[in-house]
């Protein structure tokens, strides 16, 4: 009995040390960018609060903090207010869920999102990509990405690339992959689905149907709708000399024009800088209160 007795007062003792501390708001911007019109801006704003572990739960290593919102709410703003687009629920690893947002010229109606997250501790981060139409909110899902181009022996991604990039206004993605032979370039359409380019050595630009690339000793001008190719210049490894055989190529030299000044952005935490060519600059106050309910 006396043992018992020790042992309650000793779980008496340790229940209050075994808490949360107060609550921590580290919510802010997350990712944004510029739209079509120079002025309005996609951000993805995460609401994180959260209260650190302490005392005993904190050992040893700082414990697991008790979640109290894990979210990511996607809207555009012209700084007179936020419209909300998407809210995203984190369900799987409290803090582990990540977003970024991109735009296209060849869809200027829709934000592309990159979202990732991670189901359990023991699970690896998994990507999802959608399209978000700016005017009202909808989704449209890509597919599994990963999982269609390791069907291939593929991996999504190279470092001369990088992963997608959206050249349609139906969302048709140009994607950059890893193969048995190194980088190489794909297509994803939603009426064909994959096919393989060609691959990559070093990539300059898309301009309209038609991107521009070395594959090999050549420089190439391609078609990505009908696979037709150009072939731009040719190296001569034995001569270590580059034969240039299309001086005037019109994708070419619509691709070594000098481009023009885009907008740019700067944010922390609940304010966003927009910088426009000229230089001039404008802060955009994001109202915390239109984004967490």
């Amino acid at each position: 009995m006396q043992s018992l007795g020790l042992l309650s007062a000793l779980l008496l003792l340790l229940t209050p040390a075994c808490s949360y501390g107060p609550v921590a708001d580290r919510s802010g911007v997350v990712s944004a960018v510029v739209l079509p019109d120079g002025e309005t801006v996609g951000v993805a704003y995460q609401v994180m609060r959260y209260r650190p572990a302490s005392g005993i739960a904190a050992f040893p290593d700082g414990g697991i903090p008790r979640y109290l919102d894990d979210r990511i709410v996607i809207a555009t703003t012209d700084g007179k207010g936020s419209r909300v687009l998407q809210r995203l629920e984190n369900r799987g690893v409290s803090g582990a869920a990540a977003v970024t947002l991109r735009t296209a010229p060849s869809d200027p109606g829709h934000l592309l999102v990159l979202y990732s997250e991670q189901a359990s501790t023991s699970a690896a981060l998994k990507r999802r990509l959608w399209r978000l139409d700016t005017a009202d909110g909808r989704a449209t899902p890509y597919p599994d990405l990963d999982a269609g181009l390791a069907a291939s022996g593929r991996r999504l991604g190279s470092s001369e690339f990088g992963d997608v990039r959206v050249v349609a206004p139906d969302g048709t993605l140009l994607i950059g992959a890893e193969g048995p032979q190194g980088a190489e370039l794909w297509v994803w359409s939603p009426v064909a689905g994959y096919r393989r380019l060609d691959g990559l050595k070093h990539f300059y630009g898309v301009s309209a149907d038609e991107i521009y690339y070395w594959s090999g000793d050549e420089a190439r001008v391609m078609n990505w709708r009908t696979g037709a190719v150009r072939v731009i210049a040719r190296y001569d490894p034995a001569r270590q000399q580059t034969t240039t055989l299309l001086p005037h190529d019109p994708t070419v030299t619509a691709l070594q024009r000098p481009a023009a000044s885009q907008s740019s952005l700067s944010w922390n935490d609940d304010e966003i800088t927009l910088t426009r060519p000229d230089g001039s600059a404008r802060k955009i106050a994001l109202d915390r209160s239109e984004l967490t309910r």
